[in-house]
């Protein structure tokens, strides 16, 4: 699985998963170009789910 991260300076974050490296890649790269946020591209190889 690949995630693009968005997180604004008031620690706003939002996360989109992928499945395909090249959608994540182009998602990411077009954020880039069209957001104030700092934006992260990362391949998750593992993962778990938190407790509420």
């Amino acid at each position: 699985m690949w995630i693009v991260v968005r997180e604004w300076h008031d620690n706003d974050v939002c996360v989109d998963n992928f499945v395909n490296p090249e959608e994540a890649q182009q998602f990411y790269d077009e954020v880039l170009e069209h957001t104030a946020a700092t934006v992260y591209l990362a391949k998750v190889e593992e993962f778990a789910e938190g407790e509420e």
